[in-house]
């Protein structure tokens, strides 16, 4: 097992195996994910002015289950509040 502290690399930098990234991240410029991408939290934002997705199913409450009726649904605020 190695450990790294304050990691910068200039160029091209290749993972192999797990990795995982305790505290903050940041990535400048684009991200390809070749595979799934899995967020996990309470909170998922996306600061962007569009959002493109290809699929033609976007599914809320997945896996969501409760004794208790609750509702989801989308909301798209037009105008400011």
């Amino acid at each position: 097992m190695s450990f790294v502290r304050d990691l910068y690399v200039d160029n091209n930098c290749q993972i192999s195996g797990n990795s995982v990234i305790i505290g903050n991240s940041t990535v400048q410029g684009n991200s390809t994910i070749q595979g799934n991408l899995v967020v996990t939290g309470t909170t998922f934002s996306v600061d962007s002015t569009n959002v493109n997705v290809k699929d033609r199913h976007l599914l809320l409450n997945k896996d969501y289950v409760t004794v208790v009726g609750k509702t989801g649904g989308v909301m798209v605020n037009y105008l400011p509040w």
